[in-house]
Order: C-alpha cells, then sequence, then structure tokens
C-alpha cells in the first residue's frame, strides 16, 4: 500500500495524500483489510510526528476495526499494539504478546513492519526494565540490516538502541589511553544515527551545550576531529 511505504520512508505529506485516498476508497466500497491498514499506518505517521495523542487514537480505531471485521491480521494488529506501547501506559507484555502472534502467523522475518514492531517491544520493554528488550531489538537491527532503505524505522531503531545504552559500563580498549565517561559514551552511541546534536541533546535530556562538551571530549580521546571520523574509530575499537 502506497500510504505505508510513504511512511515507513519517512515522507509523511505523501502519506497523507495517499492514506486519505484509501480511506475514501474504503468508504465508497468497503474494503476491511484497508480500513485496517489505514489506521495502523496513520498510527505510525502520528507517533513519529510526535503526536502521541492522535498515533494512539489511531491506534485504537485500527484495532477496533479489526474486531468489528474480524480481520486480524497479525501484522497489522501487532503494528497497533506496538504504537500504543510506545504512546500509552499499555503493559508492556501485551506488545510482546501481539508481536509473538505475528511470529506464530507466519510473518515474513525480513517484513519491515515487523522489524518496526521488534524495535517498539524492545524499546517499551527495555523501559519497563522487563527481560527480553535487548533480544527485541536486536531481531530489529537484523531486519533492518537486511533492508536496502529502512526508512523511519531505521532510525527509530537507532533512537531506540542508543536510549537504552546509556547506563552501559564506560567504554575502554586496548588502544584507548582514557577511557570515555558514561555520558560521553551514551552521545559516542548516538553518532552513527542522523541525528543533530540539538535532537540527541533531546534524546538524553541535556542542553546542546552539554552535548557539545561530552562531543568535543570523546573526539579528543578517540583522536579524532569529526563526527564520521569518531563513528570509524570507535567501530575499529570495538566500542560501537
Amino acid at each position: 500500500m502506497a500510504g505505508g511505504t510513504f511512511v515507513t520512508a519517512g515522507l509523511p505529506d505523501d502519506a497523507a495524500e495517499a492514506l486519505d485516498l484509501a480511506a475514501a476508497l474504503a468508504e465508497e466500497e468497503p474494503d476491511h483489510f484497508v480500513a485496517v491498514v489505514t489506521e495502523v499506518f496513520r498510527a505510525i505517521g502520528a507517533v513519529e510526528a510526535g503526536d502521541r495523542h492522535g498515533a494512539a487514537a489511531h491506534a485504537r480505531r485500527a484495532l477496533a476495526a479489526a474486531d468489528r471485521f474480524g480481520n486480524h491480521h497479525a501484522p497489522l494488529v501487532t503494528l497497533a499494539h506496538s504504537v500504543l506501547g510506545r504512546t500509552t501506559d499499555e503493559p508492556a507484555d501485551g506488545v510482546a504478546a501481539a508481536l509473538l502472534g505475528a511470529e506464530e502467523a507466519g510473518t515474513s522475518p525480513r517484513n519491515l513492519f515487523l522489524g518496526y514492531a521488534e524495535a517498539c517491544a524492545g524499546d517499551v520493554l527495555c523501559a519497563a526494565g522487563e527481560p527480553g528488550g535487548p533480544d527485541h531489538l536486536a531481531a530489529a537491527r537484523a531486519i533492518v540490516d537486511a533492508a536496502p532503505d529502512p526508512g523511519i524505522v531505521g532510525t527509530y531503531l537507532e533512537r531506540a538502541e542508543a536510549r537504552h545504552r546509556v547506563a552501559a559500563t564506560p567504554a575502554t580498549a586496548p588502544e584507548l589511553v582514557e577511557p570515555l565517561t558514561d555520558r560521553e559514551t551514551a552521545v559516542l552511541r548516538y553518532l552513527p544515527s542522523t541525528l543533530s546534536q540539538r535532537e540527541i541533546a533531546g534524546e538524553l535530556y541535556v542542553s546542546l551545550n552539554t552535548v557539545k562538551t561530552h562531543a568535543s571530549g570523546l573526539y579528543r580521546k578517540l583522536g579524532v576531529a569529526s563526527r564520521g571520523q569518531a563513528v570509524q574509530r570507535a567501530r575499529e575499537l570495538g566500542l560501537l
């Protein structure tokens, strides 16, 4: 479905136009699948745009449509639960259970939507301190790495991976004379992403100047002069 493609590619305007058209067609000639999928992708688009309330509303409408029409298309139901897991107090195990249902239904392990659901499950479980979160993030990473253009799925996964590594043990390596601090390590985890320093600051709940200070410190310790060089050097040292 074009709307879903635009959503996952990170093209909100094109996605909105395609989804509005799909919704109109579904009203004129009822298509139960389109009714569910339209709400699911509107939910994903809303959560990525920062509209948590709107995302949750679309996700609930998708689940209601699935119940009403008896169309429990496993990947779509899983995506709806995943959005609720990111935007509401829905129990983390509810997201994981929905994901398991999609896997048992035979959803392709390379399905990018399944990758999004895996990332959501990992993010929610890690945030709740529940076991299994890292495993879901690893499963999402395998799917994203195999995709030619993971779009917002890859971006969201990068943020989730970085967010849940901030409490990791400070990084050290044989060739690194001075170890990175916890906060420098946290900033380092975001450097391979497409996030700006201001966006990284938002993810870490610190000021832009704080991120700049940590970045400067880790550049010095890694012996590099740029973000790209820092990523390359960190990978050589096994820090990423």
